[in-house]
């Protein structure tokens, strides 16, 4: 999982007049500030998988997976606690994909995946542009992923072949958020990741546009966007041998709340 496309979570800003955002974009608030976001996936999948030597082409689109699963939504919780320049986040994603495979297998997929982010953000630089004094931050985070995945062959004269796998993987990476205009917002997001640590290269990248407002009195925003995660992962040799290398894209929608 995933993008070079994943420079990007852009979330949200408290609606606030035009001279105290690009102030609080010049000086850091006292006090610890709380983002909390509910997102879902619209997924597509794009690669290969393969479970005890068996190679599995795992190409859908979301229409796709649409028809076969029960579960199509990739479904994405982002949690952020700052302080001055120092954050720290947590982003669960769960999904559940169904389809069959491409090419000369003919066997249907059943990906159960489960991913866990979490690492520490540092506000690199700030400020403002243009003439009516945007306000902009660019910030610097790193972290591990976690990955559990439970993916399956199913044949129709034939036998099921399932494989679950977990590791994880350390990566580095940014995210630039910039006001457009008084309510509006765009943020990417990019990182790299596994090195050979946990898996052997991972890739993620996020672009979101956001509108700002008030719901029960709690700034908030609504955003879309699109977010693209690749992995590569293998473990084992022979018929033993294992491998994920599969890429995730597709839209993203999502609402948050910051306090």
């Amino acid at each position: 999982m995933r993008m070079p496309l994943l420079l990007a979570l852009g979330l949200a800003c408290a609606v606030m007049p035009r001279e105290a955002r690009a102030q609080a974009a010049a000086t850091p608030t006292d006090g610890w500030q709380f983002n909390l976001t509910a997102l879902i996936w619209l997924p597509s999948i794009s690669g290969t998988t393969t479970i005890r030597g068996i190679n599995a082409p795992t190409n859908a689109s979301f229409t796709e997976i649409l028809g076969k699963s029960d579960s199509v939504f990739g479904y994405m919780g982002h949690a952020e606690a700052w302080k001055d320049r120092i954050g720290i986040f947590v982003e669960p994603i769960w999904m559940k994909l169904e389809f069959k495979s491409s090419g000369a297998i003919a066997a249907k997929n059943v990906d159960n995946l489960l991913y866990t982010e979490f690492g520490l953000l540092w506000r690199a630089r700030e400020g403002v542009y243009g003439p009516h004094a945007r306000p902009w931050e660019l910030d610097l985070l790193g972290g591990g992923r976690y990955t559990y995945i439970d993916p399956s062959l199913s044949f129709a004269l034939g036998p099921t072949f399932g494989k679950s796998r977990e590791w994880v993987d350390p990566f580095i990476g940014g995210r630039l958020r910039a006001d457009m205009t008084e309510r509006m917002e765009v943020s990417l997001r990019g990182d790299v990741g596994g090195f050979g640590v946990g898996s052997q290269f991972s890739w993620n990248v996020t672009g979101l546009i956001g509108y700002r407002f008030e719901m029960f009195h709690v700034p908030s925003t609504v955003f879309a966007g699109y977010r693209a995660f690749s992995q590569y992962y293998r473990s084992g040799s022979g018929r033993s041998f294992f491998k994920w290398d599969n890429l995730l894209y597709g839209p993203v929608l999502g609402l948050q709340a910051r306090f």
